[in-house]
């Protein structure tokens, strides 16, 4: 995913799969068949990878100051960290106080906010790939 953000542009990556992230989330939380739920999952985990990429690249273009990336950089790993921890716990109190489908509507007033302030706080960032043009298909020299 870091190649795709690379070129298409690293806000634009993490936008599309915070806006994916959301709304699979939903559909997953309502489905009503196993295979709309498997299905679900699988847009969860594509639009998830998504997410973590383009987060640390936008990081890196954001902080150009070493120590303040570096900073930045713990910040990210610590909160990474913290949600891995408090996942299990938050997904069993839903599980207990409310229905199944509440764990996948977890994310979404998560992702509202970026949604709503990333296009105007977080800077577009990505390689400029120069276009390289391909010699014509002109005979070969040696067909005369």
């Amino acid at each position: 995913m870091g190649s795709l953000g690379d070129r298409i542009g690293r806000r634009r990556l993490l936008l599309v799969g915070a806006t994916g992230f959301a709304a699979v989330s939903v559909v997953a939380a309502y489905s009503q068949s196993a295979e709309i739920l498997i299905a679900a999952r699988v847009g969860l985990g594509l639009f998830g990878a998504t997410l973590m990429p383009a987060t640390l690249s936008l990081l890196r273009n954001l902080f150009t100051d070493r120590s303040e990336r570096r900073l930045a950089i713990a910040i990210w790993s610590a909160s990474i960290v913290a949600g891995a921890a408090m996942g299990p716990v938050v997904g069993g109190f839903l599980l207990e106080h409310f229905w199944w489908g509440s764990v996948f509507l977890f994310a979404v007033p998560l992702l509202v906010p970026l949604l709503l302030l990333a296009p105007a706080l977080v800077p577009e960032s990505k390689i400029r790939i120069p276009h390289v043009s391909t010699p014509s298909a002109s005979p070969c020299p040696c067909s005369r």
